[in-house]
């Protein structure tokens, strides 16, 4: 779960919890609290680009664009110039 202020017109999202696949939220998450996307702009029907995600595990910044569809959050990392991506829900 994400929480999503807007900083100047931008959207951020900050891990505010996290659930293991039952639905049980787990208390130990270590990256709680840590913003994980940032500068997001909007470009409409829940579309937002050219922004940034921070992946803590490899300690490395990527491009990010993010879709909402219904209540699914897709978000498409990419580096290399845009050549290898990933795409999670």
């Amino acid at each position: 779960m994400f929480r999503s202020p807007s900083v100047a017109g931008a959207l951020c999202g900050t891990i505010a919890s996290a659930h293991d696949p039952s639905g049980r939220e787990l208390s130990n998450f270590p990256h709680r609290g840590h913003r994980l996307l940032w500068n997001l702009e909007p470009d409409g029907d829940g579309h937002y680009e050219n922004g940034e995600a921070q992946l803590p595990d490899m300690n490395r910044s990527l491009r990010a664009n993010l879709e909402l569809e219904g209540e699914d959050l897709n978000v498409k990392v990419c580096m290399v110039g845009g050549a290898l991506c990933d795409r999670e829900t």
